[in-house]
């Protein structure tokens, strides 16, 4: 494991681990190897599924094609999608899984800096990308959700909670 990605992955249990809680349904979109689902079963008990268009995972596909793959509308407490939107343009879909007042865990480099992230790569200080970085996003403001709680980690990254708004309360 790169220096930088071990530090990233604690740091990243640490921040979010307090927006998960026992009992809820977990979707985490783009799981990798799978590092931050065995951090949370070591913490509590969820029902915790994976989707990605690589294995492992529980289902192999993409979330952009969820009725598909038989998940339901508001199914989710809590969407986990690191290093993930900024492959694929999934927000809205993750927005529609979501249980109204769910949270969407989110990391994603900041745009303006992603060269810099390019950079740390070549160095072999982090791990390299898997796909490009084709959709950029600043994640402060998506359309649909409020935002909980942000970190911007040497402000070349956006690490963020967002919360589904209730379209049924004012």
């Amino acid at each position: 494991m790169r220096p930088l990605q071990a530090w990233a992955r604690s740091s990243r249990i640490r921040f979010f681990i307090s927006y998960l809680h026992p009992g809820e349904h977990v979707l985490e979109v783009g799981p990798g190897e799978g590092w931050f689902r065995k951090a949370i079963a070591a913490e509590m008990s969820t029902s915790y599924l994976t989707i990605d268009t690589h294995a492992p995972a529980n289902i192999a596909g993409d979330v952009r094609n969820w009725r598909q793959h038989g998940l339901e509308a508001g199914s989710f407490d809590v969407i986990v999608a690191f290093e993930v939107v900024e492959h694929t343009p999934c927000l809205p879909e993750c927005r529609e899984l979501l249980k109204p007042g769910g949270r969407l865990l989110i990391t994603t480099p900041m745009p303006q800096f992603d060269w810099l992230l390019k950079l740390f790569e070549n160095l072999r200080l982090i791990q390299a990308r898997t796909s490009e970085h084709s959709y950029l996003t600043w994640v402060r403001s998506v359309p649909g959700f409020i935002l909980e709680k942000a970190r911007y980690p040497f402000g070349v990254g956006q690490w963020v909670v967002l919360r589904k708004i209730d379209p049924t309360t004012k």
